[in-house]
């Protein structure tokens, strides 16, 4: 340090990643770190982390073919170690040919420096999603600006995990073919997270059962010119599309699930319900219909949830709101006091119905 002079007169420079910042804890400790450590290193350019089955996490370098990481964590982690604030660059994460299994790849990609607002995409062999196959869930938070997915199959059993894809309170972009061959549900989202899929193929391999295509508590779901290609047969053990609106009772949020032009070939072979709805849920398909998501019966709902159709250039041509439907018969328990509800009961009936101070008033709809 000069003597008499101000930070403000010193020279500035870009710093090196292995450059050492002294700092000062614990009163009198010196404590050394380097750059690329409190995630001082200012990104100045695209950067690919690649991941190898035969890769070296020690000896990995950042942009080098070479010098591949063995897990996705080990990369995730030297990317959040940049700063990308403000920065028109993005981090990628691009996977070597083969399959990378719990033991090799740890993946949960909650940063442990710095944050990414760029966003961060993970690759796989792009044109043919069968070559990268990982056999662990891909857990997502902390994420800002979202992670983007595309080219690998998942090959996750229930037993390992219960997902494939976790988003918590992130945003997640579908870029490239995926592959679903385990039994686990390919999409869990929780927190409020966004899936979004845009022209892409997404394929279903195992016959279940699984138990669920989706399921989100609460969050967006928003699938253009998607192609879904299930298999002949598909055990569904809940529901194809669960969807829950509020977190609880005193959380906020609705859930809005939109599938415009999508097509599910072999649907008719889906055995299970097609919908799980409930507290604030908003479902907008080509047609308006429960019918257009893939199940052999129509679900359990309440009737809080709207059906849109998506016709006429995305201009909504009917919409519809649910009644609920019980597995009893109607009493005044099922509806909240000083409400009124339309309820189909197991007798089955169907009423217009009201809770008025515990009493309750119903008429019959014939």
């Amino acid at each position: 340090m000069v003597s008499g002079a101000k930070f403000s007169s010193l020279p500035t420079a870009v710093p090196a990643a292995t450059d050492t910042i002294v700092g000062v804890r614990g009163g009198a400790t010196d404590s050394q770190y380097t750059v690329s450590t409190i995630g001082l290193l200012l990104a100045t350019s695209n950067l690919t982390f690649y991941v190898s089955t035969t890769g070296n996490d020690s000896t990995a370098v950042a942009n080098d073919i070479t010098h591949p990481y063995a897990t996705t964590q080990a990369a995730v982690n030297a990317a959040v170690s940049y700063n990308w604030n403000n920065s028109a660059f993005f981090p990628t994460i691009q996977y070597f040919d083969g399959t990378y299994s719990a033991v090799a790849s740890n993946m949960n990609f909650s940063p442990m420096y710095g944050t990414i607002n760029s966003g961060i995409s993970f690759q796989g062999h792009v044109g043919d999603a069968t070559k990268v196959i990982l056999t662990d869930v891909f857990q997502m938070s902390g994420f800002p600006s979202g992670a983007s997915i595309g080219w690998i199959t998942f090959n996750v059993p229930t037993a390992t995990n219960g997902s494939a894809i976790n988003p918590v309170d992130t945003r997640v972009d579908l870029f490239g073919d995926m592959i679903f061959a385990g039994n686990s549900i390919p999409f869990y989202l929780e927190g409020i997270s966004e899936l979004l899929a845009f022209n892409i193929n997404i394929t279903l391999t195992n016959s279940g059962p699984i138990q669920n295509f989706i399921y989100t508590s609460p969050g967006v779901v928003w699938f253009q010119g998607v192609t879904v290609n299930l298999p002949v047969s598909l055990t569904i053990s809940d529901s194809f599309l669960h969807m829950t609106g509020l977190l609880d009772q005193s959380g906020h949020g609705v859930t809005l699930a939109q599938f415009s032009s999508t097509t599910f070939n072999n649907a008719g072979g889906v055995t299970g319900p097609a919908i799980s709805a409930k507290r604030g849920v908003v479902l907008q398909t080509v047609n308006g219909e429960i019918s257009d998501i893939p199940g052999s019966t129509p679900g359990l709902w309440d009737n809080m949830l709207t059906i849109n159709s998506g016709a006429n250039g995305g201009n909504n041509s009917k919409q519809g709101i649910t009644w609920t439907t019980l597995t009893h018969t109607l009493t005044a328990a099922d509806i909240p006091q000083n409400t009124w509800r339309v309820v189909k009961d197991s007798t089955p009936a169907r009423y217009l119905a009201m809770n008025d101070g515990g009493t309750l008033y119903k008429v019959a709809l014939t």
